[in-house]
């Protein structure tokens, strides 16, 4: 999506926690675009997804913008699927940060 984050403070990375509003906003390139993803239901049909997205960004962006004040690139849904290992500590063996964890977008 095309919005002005940076003015409102926002850097290259950036991660709502909330109970219920969490996203992440993260900077694609310098011309202003901007990958914004947020956590729907496993089985939300796209066309609900698609239709509650003014609605979920307004919530859950700065400045709760309205429709007119972004535009929407792209619009792509995945399923996250996320693996932690069974022990962070063996022996002499530490796993820290993103060796203790597989991330898989499907």
């Amino acid at each position: 999506m095309y919005y002005p984050f940076e003015k409102l403070g926002w850097v290259d990375a950036n991660w709502t926690i909330h109970p219920n509003q969490r996203c992440v906003v993260a900077r694609i390139n310098a011309n202003g675009l901007w990958r914004c993803g947020y956590a729907v239901g496993v089985d939300e049909p796209t066309e609900k997804v698609e239709a509650s997205l003014a609605e979920n960004l307004k919530q859950r962006m700065p400045g709760h913008p309205a429709p007119d004040e972004y535009k929407i690139h792209r619009i792509n849904d995945f399923q996250y699927h996320q693996r932690l290992a069974e022990k962070m500590r063996v022996r002499r063996f530490c796993l820290v940060g993103d060796a203790a964890h597989l991330c898989i977008t499907m």
